[in-house]
C-alpha cells in the first residue's frame, strides 16, 4: 500500500510539473541542434541509421527532457535560451524550414547576424547541393543577395509608389517591380 501511495505521489508531482511547464514551450534548441546535425550527414540512409542509433541510446530522449525541463524554462524566465543552435558562420539559427517535391529539396535557414536578418537558401537535387545563396535584410530596408563567398549579386530596396527596385550587381541593370508585376512573374 505504501508503494502505491509513493507512485501516486510521484505521478501527481510529475503531472503538476508538466502543468507548470505548459507555458514554457520554448524553442527546443538542443533537440533541434541534434536533429540538424543528424540531417547534415551524408545521405538519407546514414541519417536514418544515426537517428535510430541515437534513439536506441536515448540521446534524443535526454535532449528532449533537457530542453523541456531545463533550457526552455531558463528561456521562459530569463528570455534567452542558453543553448545556441550554430552553423558555419557562428550565428544563431532562428528557424529552419525544408520543402521537398520529388527529387528537389529546398532548405531555408533564418538567422540573426551582426549585419541584419539573414535567410540562407540551399537547393538540393537528389541530395546534391545545386545552389546556395544568402538574402540579408538590413536595417535600412534593403535586402542584399550574396553568394557563399560574400560577393553581392543583387540589391533590392523600396521604390516609389510601393514598388521594389532590384539592381543586379553584375550587370548594373535596375528593374522596378510592382505588386501586380511581381505576382504575375511568379505564376
Amino acid at each position: 500500500m505504501r508503494k502505491g501511495r509513493a507512485n501516486w505521489f510521484l505521478a501527481a508531482m510529475l503531472g503538476g510539473l508538466l502543468v507548470f511547464q505548459a507555458g514554457c514551450i520554448g524553442n527546443f534548441r538542443l533537440t533541434g541542434s541534434l536533429l540538424s546535425w543528424n540531417k547534415q550527414l551524408s545521405n538519407k540512409f546514414v541519417n536514418e541509421l544515426v537517428f535510430v542509433g541515437l534513439n536506441v541510446m536515448p540521446v534524443y530522449f535526454f535532449s528532449l527532457m533537457g530542453d523541456a525541463f531545463i533550457f526552455n524554462t531558463i528561456e521562459f524566465w530569463g528570455g534567452r535560451n542558453p543553448i545556441s543552435s550554430t552553423v558555419e558562420g557562428g550565428d544563431a539559427v532562428a528557424s529552419t524550414r525544408t520543402f521537398e517535391q520529388g527529387e528537389l529539396k529546398v532548405v531555408l535557414e533564418r538567422r540573426d547576424t551582426k549585419i541584419g536578418r539573414q535567410l540562407t537558401v540551399r537547393t538540393y537535387e537528389n541530395d546534391d547541393l545545386v545552389e546556395r545563396s544568402d538574402l540579408v535584410a538590413r536595417g535600412d530596408g534593403t535586402v542584399v543577395k550574396v553568394d557563399p563567398a560574400g560577393e553581392v549579386l543583387a540589391v533590392a530596396q523600396p521604390g516609389p509608389g510601393g514598388s521594389i527596385l532590384v539592381r543586379d550587381a553584375l550587370s548594373g541593370e535596375t528593374r522596378a517591380l510592382t505588386r501586380g508585376a511581381a505576382a504575375r512573374s511568379l505564376q
